[in-house]
């Protein structure tokens, strides 16, 4: 019996052989066409196989080369699949002339780096700056109230009490009025002059204005940030120990992520409303005080895609995605403090337990054809312990008392771990091929320091500005300026 393999060469068996039959040839030649088909064009080369790629980026070559194998095989795409799997052969193609090995005919004919660009292009690693943007919105409008509380702490908008006959004395013969608990007052001039009485209503607006950066990473975008903040607040004394109040307060944010510093652009651009209750009670030098907030977010996402072809057969990349998330957020601060004086020297430290629970609507691209993505939602929680304090010292003016002070926090971030952002394109039928762009670790110990300046006016208003910066975040530069007005009713 002669062997199936010898009629494929029959020279093998040492002779010149028998041709095998024309019908057995055609069907051996067909199997074989058959076999090149099925098998991925790009099986001879592997776009997973790019060096050098960041985790974003080799997620995007890891769900492009999926899609490429599973369209290749499929006929009667949609228009979106088309387009989709267009893109992946582009991408796998120009590996393919990279590595030397498989069909390079739609190759973009860019270098290594200029594919990985292109998978970065293609890549969601900006959309993790969401939660960064409302996390910050949370945390500044914790700081907004807490502020008040430190104010109140020392005395002003709502306990102005003269106490003349225990107070400091000034250079011009006045006395620096003391808050019930005996801490300076930090303006004496708008104190009720009857020494008897204290107003029970106060109201305060604190306005901000925050920027600052993110260098690029590994794991995520370079990106420029400014942020505006406003809150406006009322609180009522209820003894002379108990004050508690409601604020509300506006925050716009915008991240404009920087292509200099690393491939992507775009935009994030948010919207923040959060309302708040606190109260505080006064131990006398010890107080004691609590923030609960709640509020919620709105995104305009812009994100681009485009990168260059050096192919005259296949045309450059450019398309903007759109999307539109929604989000809520729950904050909680729980904490105490010890403030005392020596003379026009007013000083309080504090330790305070910060809870941040943020979570953003899952949602789907817009505008940007095949490359619109269908996002899972986001969960982001943050504990946090900060211990500080601040220094003020009282001097006396014509026009009221003016109180430079200077403050120092340290902070400690128990959670607010690495999270994946979870995407796949709306394109795609394959139920477990996604996108995954992981965010920057956490930066678990870093500082704050701040300097200021308020001032307590005759009549019984009373201003404030301050600058604050953030040390030894990594990859963060951050800085808020904030300025407000407090009225005693």
């Amino acid at each position: 019996m002669v062997p199936f393999w010898s009629f494929m060469n029959p020279r093998e068996r040492g002779g010149s052989g028998c041709a095998p039959p024309t019908l057995l040839r055609r069907t051996i030649k067909a199997l074989l066409v058959g076999a090149a088909l099925a098998a991925p064009a790009g099986a001879r080369a592997d776009l997973n196989l790019v060096p050098g790629m960041t985790p974003a980026q080799a997620s995007a070559a890891s769900d492009t080369q999926q899609i490429y194998n599973y369209f290749s095989a499929q006929t009667n795409l949609t228009p979106d699949q088309q387009a989709l799997f267009d893109t992946a052969r582009e991408l796998v193609q120009t590996s393919n002339e990279q590595q030397g090995s498989g069909p390079t005919a739609f190759s973009l004919g860019l270098t290594v780096r200029g594919l990985r660009n292109a998978l970065q292009w293609v890549a969601a690693e900006e959309l993790g700056t969401p939660g960064t943007m409302a996390t910050k919105t949370t945390s500044g409008q914790l700081s907004s109230v807490a502020a008040r509380l430190t104010a109140l702490k020392f005395g002003v908008t709502g306990f102005n009490v003269n106490m003349s006959d225990s107070g400091f004395g000034l250079p011009d013969g006045r006395t620096l009025a003391l808050a019930p608990g005996g801490h300076p007052q930090g303006g004496g001039a708008g104190a009720d002059d009857t020494g008897n009485a204290f107003s029970k209503l106060g109201g305060f607006i604190n306005g901000s204005l925050g920027f600052g950066s993110q260098s690029p990473s590994a794991e995520e975008d370079a990106f420029d940030y400014g942020n505006d903040n406003l809150t406006v607040g009322l609180d009522y004394r209820l003894t002379d120990r108990f004050v508690y109040g409601a604020a509300f307060g506006y925050t716009y944010y915008q991240a404009n992520f920087n292509s200099s510093q690393s491939v992507a652009d775009g935009s994030v651009k948010s919207d923040a409303y959060t309302g708040s209750v606190y109260a505080m009670y006064d131990l006398d030098p010890f107080s004691v005080d609590g923030i609960v907030s709640y509020g919620t977010n709105s995104f305009d996402i812009v994100r681009h895609i485009k990168y260059p072809s050096n192919n005259p057969a296949v045309a450059p990349t450019n398309e903007t995605a759109l999307g539109s998330p929604g989000a809520h957020h729950v904050a909680l601060s729980v904490g105490g403090g010890y403030g005392g004086h020596r003379r026009q020297l007013s000083y309080t430290a504090n330790a305070h337990i910060n809870y941040m629970h943020l979570g953003i609507d899952g949602y789907t691209e817009q505008n940007a054809h095949q490359f619109n993505l269908q996002l899972d939602s986001q969960s982001v929680t943050s504990l946090t312990t900060t211990v500080g304090g601040q220094l003020a010292y009282a001097l006396s003016e014509p026009f009221g008392v003016v109180v430079p002070e200077i403050m120092a926090y340290w902070y400690h971030q128990f959670k607010n771990d690495r999270r994946d952002v979870v995407a796949r394109y709306v394109a795609n039928p394959l139920p477990n091929n996604f996108l995954s762009a992981p965010t920057n670790s956490p930066t678990r110990d870093y500082a704050s320091l701040g300097t200021g300046v308020s001032a307590d006016f005759r009549g019984g208003i009373q201003a404030f500005a301050h600058f604050q910066t953030l040390l030894g975040i990594r990859h963060i530069s951050s800085y808020l300026f904030t300025a407000g007005v407090r009225y005693e009713f």
